[in-house]
């Protein structure tokens, strides 16, 4: 009896080689039991190490960035390379997220970051946006702005709808990640030994220190960060107050990249381990619920729901019908950042 698939998971390695999984639930005598199960393999997927990876909420596509200034699409209804694009950075692939179904951005190490059209992979504006590298950035959850940080160790949000820096401030120390909350009132900056929270007006919420190093750190829930980290761990943290709460372990190298989706979360390591982990359990001892050993160097990780429908006693994969979402600006909508120092920056999107 084949398993119900809940997770699409996508993990890119040093090798070149791209991995797809599903997580898939089995049930026997009333207890559920879950496996991680190869989708494809795929080797040389770039000329270059595959440095991030991105997948649509909806399932239906998957992009790679590589150290090959190439960003590659895939079809995952159909399981299907779908060409690539490239010609803009010049520089290795270095963030790729989604917003919603319809628009991809992309930063580099060139000091870049593109707005792509997800319908014809159009490239519609592209951001000089730091001197040196695109270290990372987040998408607000409107899709108008963005937050970006770079190895200029500045950090600067970005108006979306025209192309233009809204704020900038230098930071004092080279950061690793920025992250807004899906709320979208609060965002959060990690580097190799610290957190910091901020409310969008700027006022900081709480910084915290972390005893490792850490690599990654992912919005759990309502309350609840988690990071992966040098010290193999995996880190929950309160992320109203910063409080370090329970951690877990299951990895024998360091934990990489962290993704939350509904009550699982996934992470990866440098020495080729996946492993799923019941979010619902996270304080008991059989947290873990699945792992596989790739044998690789892991360097990136996406990871979504699975839709499923069941025809005819068989279960499958269900994508969600294409459904071309364009970014809708009302008008006389204001966006309003305010800075420390009592300083106000507004927004408006006519």
């Amino acid at each position: 009896m084949p398993g119900i698939p809940k997770l699409i998971i996508i993990a890119g390695s040093y090798q070149h080689t791209l991995y797809g999984l599903t997580l898939e639930e089995f049930e026997k005598n009333d207890q559920k039991t879950y496996k991680l199960v190869p989708m494809f393999v795929k080797p040389n997927s770039h000329l270059g190490c595959v440095k991030t990876c991105a997948i649509t909420s909806n399932g239906n596509w998957l992009v790679t960035g590589s150290s090959d200034e190439i960003i590659n699409i895939y079809n995952l209804k159909k399981r299907v390379e779908d060409g690539s694009i490239g010609g803009v950075h010049d520089g290795s692939i270095t963030h790729l997220e989604f917003h919603e179904n319809s628009h991809l951005i992309s930063s580099s190490e060139d000091g870049k970051i593109c707005i792509w059209r997800r319908k014809d992979w159009e490239s519609l504006k592209v951001l000089n946006a730091h001197k040196g590298a695109v270290i990372n950035f987040s998408i607000h959850p409107t899709g108008k702005v963005a937050i970006s940080i770079g190895k200029d160790k500045f950090l600067k949000l970005w108006n979306l709808i025209d192309a233009t820096c809204a704020y900038e401030t230098r930071l004092q120390n080279e950061p690793i990640m920025v992250m807004w909350f899906p709320c979208g009132t609060k965002y959060l900056i990690m580097y190799q030994r610290q957190i910091e929270c901020f409310k969008k007006t700027g006022k900081i919420i709480f910084s915290v220190q972390s005893d490792t190093k850490l690599h990654w750190v992912t919005h759990v829930k309502e309350g609840l960060i988690a990071t992966g980290g040098e010290d193999h761990r995996i880190q929950f943290w309160n992320s109203l107050s910063g409080e370090k709460l329970s951690s877990l372990l299951g990895h024998t190298n360091r934990v990489r990249v962290v993704s939350a989706v509904e009550n699982f979360l996934v992470s990866v390591c440098s020495n080729g381990r996946i492993v799923a982990w019941d979010l619902n359990k996270i304080d008991s001892n059989n947290a873990c619920i699945a792992k596989i050993d790739t044998h690789a160097r892991l360097t990136c990780l996406s990871a979504t729901q699975a839709k499923i429908v069941e025809k005819e006693n068989e279960i499958e994969i269900e994508i969600e019908n294409e459904i071309e979402i364009e970014i809708e600006i009302e008008n006389e909508i204001e966006i309003e950042i305010e800075i420390e120092n009592e300083i106000e920056i507004e927004i408006e999107i006519e």
